[in-house]
């Protein structure tokens, strides 16, 4: 987590976007993650429900839908004869599709919750540049 991040002190707004992104990679890279493990999902999905609800994007609420059925709503226990060997069993996995637009959907929360603490201290400055009675 170290290594991932820019260095410098943690950032609240960046904090829940950052260990949800690696909760979704950490569930995508683990080989053996199951419908168990998925409940460490709710992190990242209550981030990208907030996000959602605040910008009011309906592209991201309507990939945010099909990424909640497919691991939710879709019962993939059946497989291909086809998708049980080799590098092919990767694709049988229909959650993990789902957990790829999840990973995908955080992604630009991280570079908007970076860029947040400069945007704020822009707002500061220039709030207390026009301020009554600040030197012009």
């Amino acid at each position: 987590m170290l290594i991932l991040r820019p260095w410098g002190p943690s950032v609240p707004t960046r904090l829940a976007p950052e260990l949800g992104f690696v909760t979704l990679v950490l569930l995508l890279i683990t080989p053996n993650t199951t419908i168990n493990h998925l409940v460490f999902m709710l992190l990242p999905l209550g981030v990208l429900i907030e996000a959602t609800l605040r910008d009011g994007s309906p592209g991201r609420a309507a990939w945010l839908a099909a990424a909640l059925v497919l691991i939710g709503a879709i019962d993939d226990y059946y497989q291909h004869p086809r998708l049980t060997a080799g590098p092919a069993v990767l694709l049988a996995g229909i959650k993990t599709y789902g957990l790829v637009i999840l990973t995908g959907l955080t992604m630009p929360l991280l570079r908007r919750a970076a860029a947040s603490p400069a945007r704020h201290e822009a707002i500061a400055r220039a709030a207390h540049e026009y301020a009554p009675g600040a030197p012009r």
